[in-house]
């Protein structure tokens, strides 16, 4: 599956479903799509930033 990482200015990392794009000064938006704070869980993207003009897209494999 397919989702985006995105930081916003206070340095937490979110995931989500869709594209998110920069909104006003300090936030993504991703159009009411599902998304979650996964700083703690994914703080290994150090080099994913706020000033980043684009979200990073990655692949998750779910695995039962």
């Amino acid at each position: 599956m397919e989702f985006y990482l995105a930081r916003d200015l206070s340095g937490c990392l979110y995931l989500y479903e869709d594209p998110p794009k920069k909104k006003e000064s300090v936030v993504w938006f991703a159009g009411g799509c599902a998304y979650c704070d996964v700083t703690e869980v994914l703080d290994d993207f150090a080099d994913i930033k706020w000033e980043d003009k684009e979200p990073t897209k990655i692949e998750i494999n779910l695995v039962k």
